[in-house]
């Protein structure tokens, strides 16, 4: 389940539509000093974060940074 869906508690089938099986894995490199985030995201946080970049994705999606932070921080 794509972690930003999951942190605002929006059904991912509703938002996706016929693409509600789209999952991708991404890193985020920016997000915390000299370590890598590994992401999981719908199809439509997809284009999300592709169109705003890392910084302004995050900045509008706070509600990512508890998970990202307790079990996503990769050495």
């Amino acid at each position: 389940m794509c972690d930003v869906c999951k942190s605002k508690g929006l059904a991912k089938t509703m938002l996706n539509g016929s693409k509600e099986n789209y999952s991708v894995t991404t890193m985020l490199y920016q997000v915390f000093l000299g370590k890598r985030v590994e992401i999981e995201l719908c199809y439509l946080h997809d284009i999300e974060l592709f169109k705003k970049g890392e910084r302004r994705f995050i900045s509008t999606n706070l509600e990512v940074m508890p998970i990202l932070w307790q079990s996503k921080v990769a050495a």
